[in-house]
Formats: structure tokens, C-alpha cells, sequence
């Protein structure tokens, strides 16, 4: 249940199966450009819109914090991005983003995101990093809604652990929680990719069924190649 604090009403840890990574920064955080803001690791995540179980999960936990929530609200911030929609105007729609929900996330320097393997073994370091722009992920998030004077309206994702799932070179892309918290949901990858979830089901595994900005992100879609 999402709880409500003042200016902020924070909605619970959530899963999305089996999406893309997009601009990964999950070792070092990283300020704005200009110098300026604190640290924070980030994360995007592909949603294909296609994928009903996932899309209706994202919107139903964003309606938690935001009653009546749509994707044409005009916030100050949106972690929540149409990927059919130009970012700017006569700017062209990336190839990668065409049917997509694009999910922006971070998370702050002592709040780590929880990685892990397919096997579910944790990842410490970049020398035995699993994750690249274009795999494919099971990720741990959750969504907080600010309202206030100071903050404007704004609708900003955490990521709290991640999990590879698969992909190989062909698919390359051109938390303050408890480890236990933060990979809730997530089991062991074998080749016939196996999630075991909370609620529903979809091919024949169970599925249930993100941005105090961490810098200004390149154009989303610069650093993604089709497959």
C-alpha cells in the first residue's frame, strides 16, 4: 500500500520481468553534468507495451500514488515516458523506443540497487558485471509521487535490485533495501527463462506484476542499436 509522508506518498517495491536495459550506470554514481546535484546510479528499462502483464502492473502501481493517474499528466518530472512520442518537437521517434514504455530510475549513493546473475548470485563490481544497454532484466522498483511547493509535482522511480536475465551481443543496445528486499520475486535463470512471481501468469511462468534524476540522461534511444 502506498504510504503518504508530507509531499511524498511512496508506493511499494514492485517487479517488471523480462525488460530491456537502457543507459545502465550502476557502479558509479554520477552528478549532473554540470558538477552539480548529488550521486546517484540510474537505470532505464524498456517496457514493451505489448507485454499487457507488465504495462498494466507499471500503470496500476503508478495509480497508487497518483489516484487518476494518466501518461499525458503534465508533471514537473515523469519517470514514466511514451516511447511513440517525440521528446522534443520535430525531433524524430528513436526505432528502439517505437512501442515501449520508457522507464527512467535511479537511486541515491548509500541506496545501491541489489544486482545479481541469472543464477542469482550477487554482483559486486564491474569485473564480473553481467549487464549491458540492450539485455534483458527482471527489475525491483518502486515509484514516489512529490507534491509540494518546493518540488512541484513530480512522479520519480528507484530502482532496488536488478537481475540479468538474458541476452548475448546480438541484443546490445549502440535500493535502500536488504538484498533479500530488494530480489524479492527473483529465482534462478535457467535457458528456458523461469521468473516465479507474485501475481498472474503469462508463458508458463508466474508474473507479477522510477525518477529523482540522476543527471541529465543522453537523448534516450543515442546509444541503441536494433536487433
Amino acid at each position: 500500500m502506498a504510504k503518504k509522508d508530507d509531499d511524498f506518498t511512496n508506493g511499494d517495491p514492485f517487479n517488471l520481468f523480462n525488460v530491456r536495459l537502457s543507459y545502465p550506470n550502476l557502479y558509479e554514481p554520477k552528478k549532473f553534468k554540470d558538477g552539480s546535484g548529488k550521486p546517484k546510479f540510474q537505470a532505464t528499462l524498456l517496457v514493451p507495451k505489448s507485454d499487457k502483464v507488465s504495462s498494466d502492473t507499471l500503470f496500476a502501481e503508478a495509480e497508487k500514488v497518483i489516484p487518476g493517474y494518466n501518461i499525458n499528466m503534465k508533471l514537473a518530472r515523469h519517470c514514466i515516458l511514451d516511447g511513440d512520442e517525440p521528446r522534443k518537437i520535430n525531433e524524430p521517434v528513436a526505432e528502439e523506443l517505437k512501442g515501449m514504455w520508457v522507464v527512467r530510475l535511479s537511486a541515491i549513493e548509500s541506496r545501491p540497487p541489489v544486482l545479481m546473475t541469472a543464477g542469482l548470485e550477487r554482483v559486486l563490481n564491474k569485473n564480473n558485471d553481467p549487464f549491458f544497454p540492450g539485455c534483458y532484466v527482471n527489475a525491483r522498483l518502486s515509484l514516489t509521487f512529490m507534491d509540494s511547493v518546493a518540488y512541484s509535482q513530480m512522479l520519480n522511480g528507484t530502482i532496488n535490485g536488478l537481475q540479468f536475465d538474458h541476452g548475448t551481443v546480438d541484443d546490445k543496445l549502440t535500493g535502500g533495501m536488504s538484498e533479500e528486499e530488494a530480489t524479492d520475486g527473483f529465482t534462478v535463470v535457467n535457458n528456458q527463462v523461469f521468473v516465479q512471481g507474485i501475481d498472474g501468469a503469462r508463458e508458463g511462468r508466474d508474473a507479477p506484476v522510477g525518477d529523482v534524476n540522476a543527471g541529465e540522461a543522453p537523448p534516450i534511444g543515442q546509444n541503441l542499436k536494433t536487433k
